[in-house]
């Protein structure tokens, strides 16, 4: 997750420490109490709750945890580096976070910041510099959901299945086919899903608040660009969800705002139902009292 201005360049973050005047180098340490307080500004600054914060650097006890209504706390752990560094993780210091995530009801995650130092050209960082940062999430969630591997689905057949999901209201039709550390992205949401749990989590959210609305999304197959993706169409407001996918499973989602409205479905548009069409103005009426289906 990359951390952007909203007209889609890279936001720049000032080390409030030194001078850098004075080129002194960033400790690790320095480097990883910047990316806690840059995480936790930027998801409080997109209204997350910020439970807790620590700079703790034993691992232990969560660096960030979050809090969103309906939704499990999340603990975040984070690490940093330089983006020319390569990082070795010794998975095992983090087992005591884990297991008292676990047992909280929390979801662990491990967030690892990825610094690009603008004054040192990416290669070296210095105290009261210029950077601009990247964060990978890393889902730390014991998910022992069955695989299907048997049956490799094409991307065509994958996203078929995702648009019956929604068709359906139904989150587990799609669930076999997502790897454990699927990723999930959307311009509407300040997070990144990494993991098929969290996902699942979101999605069966979703679909429940639909239900009690009594809403039927409008989402159709498009051919575009040379593969099939999804077309929300919210009231006009169009969002295409695009998928990848490896040997017939599903490594992430994305969905993003979608402007070309004449786009070809080389025949494969998925008809509304005659019931569907029946609740079209009821559906319209409840869109805008949710506002964002999305968030």
């Amino acid at each position: 997750m990359e951390i952007r201005e909203q007209n889609g360049q890279m936001k720049i973050f000032y080390h409030p420490e030194g001078d850098i005047k004075l080129f002194e180098p960033i400790s690790n340490n320095e480097l990883r109490k910047f990316a806690i307080d840059i995480l936790s500004y930027e998801y409080a600054n997109n209204g997350v709750e910020i439970d807790m914060k620590s700079y703790n650097t034993d691992f232990s006890l969560p660096n960030i945890t979050t809090k969103t209504n309906g939704y499990p706390k999340i603990d975040f752990i984070v690490v940093a580096k330089l983006t020319n560094e390569n990082i070795n993780i010794d998975w095992e210091i983090f087992q005591s976070i884990i297991s008292k995530s676990e047992k909280d009801g929390s979801i662990p995650r491990l967030a690892i910041a990825s610094f690009w130092c603008y004054r040192g050209m990416g290669e070296k960082a210095y105290r009261g510099g210029d950077f601009s940062v990247k964060f990978d999430f890393i889902s730390l969630m014991d998910d022992n959901t069955t695989l299907n591997i048997e049956n490799k689905l094409t991307h065509k057949e994958l996203i078929w299945l995702f648009h019956k999901a929604w068709k359906e209201l139904d989150h587990s039709i799609i669930e076999p086919y997502l790897q454990k550390q699927f990723h999930f992205s959307s311009a509407w949401i300040f997070d990144e899903l990494p993991s098929r749990f969290e996902y699942m989590l979101y999605l069966r959210g979703k679909f429940e608040t639909l239900k009690k609305h009594n809403i039927v999304p409008k989402v159709n197959i498009e051919f575009i660009e040379g593969k099939h993706v999804l077309i929300f169409d919210q009231n006009g407001e169009l969002a295409l969800f695009d998928i990848n996918c490896e040997q017939g499973t599903i490594t992430s989602g994305r969905l993003y705002a979608y402007e070309n409205k004449t786009a070809a479905n080389n025949g494969y548009t998925a008809m509304a139902t005659e019931e569907s069409s029946k609740k079209t103005s009821h559906n319209n009426n409840l869109w805008s009292k949710l506002k964002r289906l999305w968030n």
